[in-house]
């Protein structure tokens, strides 16, 4: 006579159960899968932030003696890692001997006729800055799709202006210094 363990029994038994359950649908399939888990990465981009160097300082705007504007360009670097774009724009202290226009104010033939008129506009890539639109107090924003863009890692935006003055009064002429404006540029990420 063959002896059998009564491990072997248990094992028969465990084996018969088994059978039956998934014989009838009962049996848990998960209890003989693989296990999986799920893991979730964050991201922290505090040390990727927004890096735009912009000039500051005197941007020594001249007048010549036949009455021509001169503004030097402005070349804004992007050092973020992603693009961006110039969001708002603020003139501010604007001389009060000065009557800094819009492009469209400067033609007009009323309200050009002001004394010292000015218009000047910032141009990159296509996408001008009228200057004049944004001496409100607090400046004003610029729509993501009119804006120049900033390329990242680098990129730079070389603004030049197109300026001109008419109407000159001896408040301004004659002067080696004068506080001409202060011009705030913000820029934001874009989000294409």
């Amino acid at each position: 006579m063959t002896k059998t363990s009564r491990f072997n029994y248990i094992k028969r038994g465990l084996v018969g159960v088994c059978a039956a359950t998934m014989l009838t649908g009962l049996c848990a399939g998960t209890a003989f899968a693989d296990q999986s888990a799920t893991k979730i990465y964050t991201l922290d981009t505090s040390a990727a932030q927004i890096s735009v160097t912009v000039p500051t300082g005197n941007a020594g705007a001249s007048l010549n003696a036949a009455g021509a504007l001169t503004l030097p360009d402005l070349v804004l670097t992007n050092e973020s890692l992603a693009p961006v774009y110039i969001s708002k724009v603020e003139v501010s202290g604007v001389n009060t001997s000065i009557n800094l226009l819009t492009e469209a104010d400067y033609a007009d033939a009323t309200k050009g006729a002001v004394n010292n008129a000015t218009k000047i506009s910032m141009a990159a890539d296509g996408k001008s800055i009228d200057l004049g639109a944004f001496k409100a107090t607090g400046g004003a924003t610029i729509q993501e799709a009119d804006a120049v863009t900033i390329a990242g890692n680098s990129g730079k935006a070389t603004l030049s202006a197109t300026a001109s003055m008419k109407n000159f009064t001896g408040s301004i002429l004659g002067q080696s210094t004068l506080d001409f404006m202060t011009v705030s540029f913000t820029v934001a990420p874009t989000t294409a």
